[in-house]
């Protein structure tokens, strides 16, 4: 196995893809903060209220309300609540760290089948079982590299643009934040990788990685959920089982997620515990279908 893994990791330096998705996760995050920086500038500002002066329609009065709203809220937007909520809102909340992540473990796990690679390796029990337990540490450590590079640079561009945090959680509390964050990407990157390595097409890795590593599908299922519990309210808890449903829990702070909650199907292991356990449960899951399902498949 581990020389497996030292092939992969010295084809990943080597090719161009590896750095093109990291280039891309800082360019976006540093795009992003530009964006909100130019929203919130004299500049933007300066545009808008000229714009609302030339509204023949709008009372002096009601331009003059207009305006000090805009200002004020401009002015708001320079302060963000804090470092763990922007982390969640750039890379975690939308899906942005795992359909990066996702789409280069998607592509490059399929390129071993595509190309013949996989043909020049032992494919005995053994050799079977040393190259798909191999895939999915691999994919781990991929997704930390990809979440701290995602945590960086968010770290340094809001700062770098002027951005200021209304609070910045202690190292313990953005430690725990991040791992809980991890686990819920990680489950998502591992059901991709059983998905690529089952199929191996890449254009269902990368539809995979566009719907269900974005949350979009989940999303989507649990706006159904929702509405089908003003009928069945027992569908209230689905949300809580679902790593969709995790995700948005982590929109909160540590403090909250730290603390037991009625709401919670499991009470007394808080949200956090929650995420844990749903989190691993994927992970156990992918992992035993990796090291079954798509050992066992035929190698063409």
């Amino acid at each position: 196995m581990f020389n497996l893994l030292k092939s992969d990791f010295y084809r990943t330096v080597r090719t161009g893809a590896f750095w093109g998705f990291a280039a891309f996760a800082v360019l976006i995050i540093f795009f992003g903060a530009g964006m909100m920086a130019f929203l919130a500038s004299e500049t933007f500002e300066d545009a808008v209220l000229s714009s609302m002066v030339d509204t023949e329609y709008m009372s002096p009065e009601e331009k003059a309300a207009e305006m000090a709203e805009f200002s004020e809220g401009a002015e708001e937007l320079k302060h963000l609540p804090s470092l763990a909520s922007t982390w969640d809102d750039m890379f975690l909340d939308g899906g942005f760290l795992s359909i990066v992540a996702c789409m280069f473990l998607g592509t490059y796990l399929v390129c071993d089948f595509r190309s013949g690679f996989v043909k020049n390796l032992p494919m005995d029990r053994r050799g079977r079982l040393a190259y798909f337990g191999e895939k999915l540490v691999y994919a781990f450590i991929i997704q930390v590299v990809f979440m701290a590079l995602a945590a960086v640079a968010t770290s340094v561009a809001f700062p770098l643009f002027g951005f200021s945090f209304e609070v910045v959680e202690p190292v313990p509390d953005l430690a725990i934040w991040l791992g809980l964050a991890f686990l819920l990407s990680l489950a998502y990157t591992f059901v991709l990788v059983v998905a690529a390595l089952w199929s191996r097409k890449e254009w269902l890795a990368v539809c995979w990685a566009l719907l269900m590593s974005t949350g979009v599908v989940g999303a989507f299922f649990l706006q159904g959920v929702g509405l089908l519990a003003r009928a069945w309210p027992w569908l209230d808890a689905v949300p809580f089982w679902t790593l969709r449903g995790n995700v948005e829990a982590l929109r909160e702070s540590v403090p909250w997620l730290l603390t037991p909650n009625a709401a919670y199907p499991i009470p007394a292991i808080a949200p956090a515990g929650q995420i844990v356990l749903v989190s691993l449960v994927v992970i156990v899951v992918a992992v035993v279908l990796g090291m079954t399902v798509c050992r066992k498949r035929d190698i063409k």
